[in-house]
């Protein structure tokens, strides 16, 4: 019986909580606590507190907040993976449904998120059970995943001019984590591409702008959000959220 006890315990996945509102860690911790396959092994209010949690707790999943004091959850994310490189964690990041929100969780992923959610109604999300069904899949998803970090990814990428007689668009298909890897990739085609580029990102419709303004004032090309029934002109790149 006691074998089968012990068993169960190592199944469960070990869940760090970030949240710089005392109110939310304890929304968050009441919540997922009652799953029998989570254990909340601590919280932390703040990145510097996050970092020193993950070090001496090592969970193997952390929600992470973007907007807190002395270091925020991007700042917090780079250093946890600097320190963790070789068995980083699974940070899935809790987001305000915002510009500036939108801009956090792309500057998150971007730093080593493996997820995210939007918080229902802002930054102190009372109502915070609306998305109890979703942030637990995502939960037990990010736990089997396995996170490899990369300082940089270098594609060996070669648009030739005459590449349009040959194909007419290009599609990129990416999911949660993509957004980084299209950056690089669009970071790498010329000026004068000669093929419009179509990229379906996983994301909420609401992150599709956001996303595709930051991408466009760091690359070559012209980088936009999709438009229904627009022409695809060369040298374009039309980003479209599912």
């Amino acid at each position: 019986m006691n074998k089968s006890n012990n068993k169960e315990n190592e199944k469960k996945i070990r869940l760090l909580i970030v949240d710089d509102s005392f109110f939310m860690r304890k929304l968050l911790k009441k919540m997922l606590e009652k799953h029998p396959f989570i254990e909340v092994v601590g919280d932390a209010k703040d990145g510097v507190e996050a970092i020193e949690q993950m070090i001496r707790l090592r969970p193997d999943v952390v929600t992470m907040d973007y907007n807190m004091p002395n270091m925020n959850g991007a700042q917090a994310i780079k250093e946890i993976i600097k320190l963790l490189p070789q068995n980083p964690p699974r940070i899935i990041m809790l987001s305000a449904y915002t510009e500036e929100g939108t801009r956090a969780t792309l500057e998150s992923l971007h730093a080593g998120a493996v997820d995210f959610i939007v918080k229902p109604s802002g930054e102190l999300s009372l109502d915070i059970k609306k998305i109890e069904n979703e942030l637990v899949l995502k939960i037990k998803v990010a736990a089997r995943a396995r996170v490899v970090v990369s300082q940089s990814i270098k594609l060996n990428l070669k648009v030739e001019r005459d590449f349009k007689r040959e194909v007419d668009v290009v599609i990129i298909g990416s999911s949660t984590g993509g957004p980084p890897l299209i950056e690089n990739i669009l970071k790498q085609m010329p000026k004068d591409c000669a093929i419009p580029i179509v990229v379906v990102q996983h994301l909420p419709e609401g992150f599709c702008g956001t996303m595709s303004r930051k991408i466009n004032d760091i690359v070559d090309i012209n980088v936009k959000e999709a438009e229904d029934g627009e022409e695809l002109l060369p040298g374009n790149a039309y980003l479209a959220c599912v």
